[in-house]
């Protein structure tokens, strides 16, 4: 390659890396669609966001935060310049962005390990089996990491559109930051190795960025909150800290949340993998026998209208034990799971560093994005129909 050609595909990526930024708040939305008073306006406002802006950021938010987002690395500490530059760039005037800095409650993370080993391990199997010492290596291994977080600062990320006629009604979204990498040999969490995390959970803070373009945009009327949250992968801090220190604002007579939706690995879909060959068969969980997660879950799927083709969030009440909400759940506030199919289509490379982009179905990423965003804006200006 010659200098002028090598100068000049420099000089390209640089111009295409600024275009990039300079796009990122280029949805146009005119002030006669800021108010949407059917759901068909609001198909209109949410396919402005293209499947290729899903990618974009996607990828961006990758690069970013190259070789990972695992805790107190340089790639942990880039993600939180990335997600306050670019909703930096998308908010409106007067939307809230900040940052909670919190003190992790390693012990309690440390206990919780200590005591899933002693329920789920002990007792049902014998100490010279596979499954013993496979979790006994992992929690150990678990244990180790929390402890060598000591002195670590969490912060997560909050962004919030409050709302114009009822500020008082809140709906929360998160989606967790963070990465980990688990080898599958020796059963132990690895630090310095590649862990894009494209499905877990990039896919879930890109849906979410993109819905912040969206409602930025908007005059809602009632109070949307975004979280993203950190030193989750190792028993949801970020998440635990988030409740605890707004527990009792969302509680009291003055605010009534409908409930947390976490946003968790919407972009594995696969047909030869699924047990039931199916496309597009993602899940809501719930708890069981819960009625306000399953009117959350309801509220979610749009009381049932078939909004977004392709795509079908089947509700299931299994105490989902694996995301944000379990801190929700918790102090008994209604939360619900919008994700993969973990029964009949899972995505095995989470916790690997081949959990990579190219591996995802972003055709099913969109749509996962196109029916939570109507589902929010619809509730946003109490569409029903």
């Amino acid at each position: 390659m010659n200098t002028s050609f090598k100068l000049w595909t420099i000089t390209l990526m640089v111009l295409c890396s600024l275009t990039v930024a300079a796009q990122v708040d280029k949805l146009a939305i005119s002030k006669y669609e800021r108010n949407p008073k059917q759901l068909e306006k609001v198909k209109i406002l949410v396919s402005k966001i293209t499947k290729d802006d899903i990618y974009k950021t996607l990828i961006e938010f990758i690069k970013a935060t190259r070789p990972g987002r695992f805790v107190g690395t340089s790639g942990h500490k880039n993600t939180f310049t990335f997600l306050l530059d670019y909703i930096g760039k998308i908010k409106g005037t007067t939307d809230l962005l900040w940052v909670d800095e919190f003190n992790p409650d390693l012990e309690y993370a440390i206990k919780m390990y200590n005591r899933d080993f002693e329920n789920q391990i002990i007792g049902k199997y014998t100490p010279s089996s596979t499954e013993y010492r496979k979790a006994d290596r992992l929690t150990k291994s678990a244990i180790s990491t929390l402890k060598n977080f000591k002195g670590l600062k969490g912060k997560n990320v909050i962004y919030e559109k409050k709302g114009s006629k009822n500020p008082n009604d809140i709906i929360i979204l998160g989606a967790h930051l963070d990465t980990i990498v688990v080898n599958s040999n020796t059963s132990s969490i690895e630090k310095d190795v590649s862990m894009p995390g494209a499905d877990n959970n990039a896919s879930g803070v890109s849906v979410l960025l993109n819905l912040i373009k969206i409602i930025s945009k908007l005059d809602m009327e009632k109070t949307i909150r975004i979280v993203f949250f950190d030193f989750e992968n190792l028993g949801f801090l970020g998440s635990r800290n988030f409740v605890e220190k707004y527990y009792d604002e969302l509680v009291n007579n003055k605010n009534r949340l409908v409930g947390f939706i976490n946003v968790l690995m919407l972009g594995h879909d696969t047909l030869d993998e699924d047990q039931e060959k199916q496309m597009g068969n993602m899940k809501i969980y719930t708890r069981k026998q819960n009625a306000k997660d399953a009117d959350l879950a309801k509220l979610m799927n749009l009381s049932g209208i078939k909004a977004v083709s392709g795509i079908n969030f089947k509700v299931e009440p299994n105490d989902f034990q694996d995301g944000s909400n379990i801190s929700f759940w918790e102090k008994d506030l209604p939360s619900v799971v919008m994700t993969q199919n973990w029964e009949n289509d899972p995505n095995f490379k989470m916790h690997t560093p081949n959990d990579l982009i190219e591996t995802l179905n972003m055709a099913t990423l969109h749509r996962a994005f196109q029916h939570i965003s109507l589902a929010v804006v619809a509730w946003g200006f109490d569409i029903k129909k």
